[in-house]
């Protein structure tokens, strides 16, 4: 058989921490920037806290627990979003897989503007999803009513100024 000769370290220093638990706060990390004018008001998370589990010489250093960056968009001046927690910052802390999940509430202030869009056209759709198609109803004997929608949009006049009527589609739907 095999015997063993010699070993390398002769020792392993070993650091024993005592395993402990720890209510914080989530912090919301939001990305991208919002159009010129546009600014978060408030931001409301539910959980506001959640509970970590680690080491008690890591858990000392932390006083709050970011989320995955979140993209607010411009299109609504109220937005409700969920959002992980992230983790990647604390190697060895851990939390609840139920609890890895928030639910942000975010009010944005800045400039709306209402933009109508008159006359956009109603078309018949077979199918949903990506396999609908749509389809000439007249050909179908099918007559549609109303044949055009209007439509009052607010929103930031930015992306109010760029959106045209040709770039809305309407369809019913029939599965």
């Amino acid at each position: 058989g095999l015997r063993v000769l010699s070993f390398s370290p002769v020792s392993i220093p070993l650091k024993i921490d005592r395993a402990v638990s720890k209510r914080v706060p989530i912090r919301p990390v939001f990305s991208g920037q919002l159009p010129e004018g546009m600014k978060i008001l408030g931001v409301t998370l539910r959980p506001s806290t959640v509970e970590v589990k680690g080491a008690q010489s890591r858990l000392i250093t932390i006083d709050s627990i970011p989320t995955e960056p979140i993209s607010v968009s411009s299109n609504s001046l109220k937005q409700e979003i969920d959002a992980q927690l992230s983790l990647v910052e604390y190697p060895g802390i851990t939390v609840d897989e139920q609890a890895r999940f928030v639910h942000i509430s975010a009010e944005l202030e800045g400039v709306i503007e209402r933009k109508w869009l008159r006359g956009v056209n109603v078309s018949l759709r077979v199918g949903s999803g990506p396999r609908g198609k749509t389809i000439d109803a007249a050909t179908l004997g099918i007559r549609l009513k109303p044949k055009q929608v209007d439509f009052l949009l607010e929103g930031p006049p930015l992306l109010l100024s760029e959106l045209k009527a040709s770039e809305i589609q309407v369809w019913a739907e029939i599965p």
